[in-house]
C-alpha cells in the first residue's frame, strides 16, 4: 500500500525518527533532553504548513464544485471524508499524548493540553510512559502492548485511517502510484540487535516520555502528510479526463469542392482545438492514414462515379493515460 518512492518530505520524516531513535538509544543529559523541545516545535510548525496546504487544496475543490458540481462532487466528498477522518485520528493522538503527560508529571490533563514539553518535569522517566502505552489493560500479559493497552488501541486506529485511504485510492486504481507511509507492519528491530519487534515496543517501549510525546507529533505528520497526498491526488482526478489542446485554428469544411451554375457554394466553418504534442491514431476504411501535428492527412483518389461511403475512428489518449475512440 505504501508504494511508489517515498516523497521529499517522507524521507525527512524518516531521517528525523532516525535522529530519535538515537537520542533514545542514549544514556541523554539534561541539554539533549531539553532539546527534544525544539524538535517537537519544528515538527508542529511542519503539521502548521501541511494543514495550511490542505486547506488551500480544499478552497479549490469548493471553487470548482460552484463551476461544475456534478463532476467535482464525487472527489469533493470523498476528500471532505479524508479530511474528516484525518482529524479525528489528530484528536485521538493528541488526547493520548496529554493524558500520558498527565499520568508522568500527575498533573491535570487540561494543563498538559498547553504544556511545553521544556516545562516536562520528568522527561526522562520511561517506567510511567511505558505503563502507561504497553502495560495498563493489558488483556495479555505475555504480549507488550497486547490487546487492551493503548499503544494497541491507536495502532488500530491507525491501521483502520490507512485502510480507508487505501481503499478510496484504490476505487481510482491508484493504489500503486499514491504513497501513504504509516507503516506499521516493520520491521522493527531492538537498537543494534537483530530482535524484531511490534510497533508498539518500537514507539513506546522504554521510551523517555519527552521523546514519545515528540514522536507522537511526528506521527500527526505522517497523517497530515498522508492526508495531503490523498487530497491532492483527488483534486487532480476532476480534471485527468479532460483533453488540453496547445493549437486553435479556424477551419473550412465545404459541402463539396465542386460548384456548378447557378448552385451555391456551402461549407462549415468554425474554430477546431487540437493537440500537436500528440499524433492520434486516424483509421479510415481499415487503413491508418498519416498524421502531423497532431491533424491527419486524408488522401483518396476518385476510382470511378457515384456515392463512396468514408468509415473510420479516431484514437487518442486522455491525460489518464485511458485510451478513448471517437468514430
Amino acid at each position: 500500500m505504501a508504494g511508489g518512492k517515498q516523497t521529499p518530505r517522507q524521507k525527512l520524516i524518516g531521517l528525523m525518527y532516525l535522529i530519535f531513535l538515537s537520542l533514545m538509544a542514549l544514556n541523554v543529559s539534561r541539554q539533549v533532553l531539553d532539546s527534544f523541545p525544539l524538535i517537537d516545535e519544528g515538527i508542529s510548525t511542519t503539521n502548521v504548513n501541511l494543514n495550511q496546504k490542505i486547506e488551500a487544496v480544499m478552497q479549490q475543490f469548493i471553487q470548482q464544485e460552484l463551476i461544475s458540481p456534478q463532476k467535482v462532487q464525487p472527489y469533493f466528498s470523498q476528500a471532505q471524508e479524508v479530511r474528516e477522518i484525518s482529524a479525528q485520528l489528530i484528536a485521538d493522538i493528541n488526547q493520548l499524548r496529554s493524558e500520558m503527560i498527565s499520568v508522568v508529571d500527575n498533573i491535570p490533563v487540561e494543563m498538559a493540553d498547553t504544556l511545553n514539553l521544556i516545562d516536562l518535569q520528568n522527561k526522562d522517566r520511561y517506567s510511567g510512559s511505558s505503563r502507561f502505552w504497553l502495560t495498563e489493560n493489558n488483556q495479555n500479559p505475555l504480549i507488550v502492548g497486547g490487546a487492551g493497552t493503548r499503544a494497541y488501541i491507536l495502532r488500530q486506529k491507525v491501521e483502520a485511517y490507512r485502510q480507508r485511504l487505501f481503499e478510496l485510492v484504490s476505487s481510482h486504481n491508484l493504489q500503486d502510484v499514491v504513497t501513504i507511509g504509516l507503516n506499521l507492519e516493520g520491521p522493527f528491530y531492538l537498537p543494534q540487535t537483530a530482535t524484531e519487534i511490534s510497533w508498539q515496543q518500537y514507539m513506546f517501549d522504554r521510551i523517555i516520555p519527552i521523546a514519545v510525546a515528540t514522536n507522537l507529533t511526528r506521527l500527526i505528520t505522517e497523517v497530515r502528510n498522508a492526508e495531503f497526498e490523498v487530497i491532492s491526488i483527488l483534486y487532480g482526478l476532476i480534471t485527468a479526463g479532460d483533453f488540453t489542446f496547445d493549437q486553435i485554428a479556424a477551419r473550412v469544411v465545404p459541402r463539396s469542392q465542386i460548384v456548378l451554375a447557378g448552385d451555391a457554394y456551402e461549407a462549415d466553418i468554425f474554430v477546431a482545438a487540437f493537440d500537436s504534442r500528440q499524433e492520434p491514431t486516424i483509421i479510415v476504411n481499415g487503413q491508418a492514414i498519416p498524421t502531423e501535428g497532431g491533424v491527419g492527412r486524408l488522401r483518396m483518389p476518385a476510382s470511378g462515379t457515384g456515392e463512396r461511403t468514408i468509415r473510420g475512428v479516431i484514437r487518442v489518449t486522455s491525460p489518464a493515460g485511458i485510451p478513448q475512440e471517437y468514430p
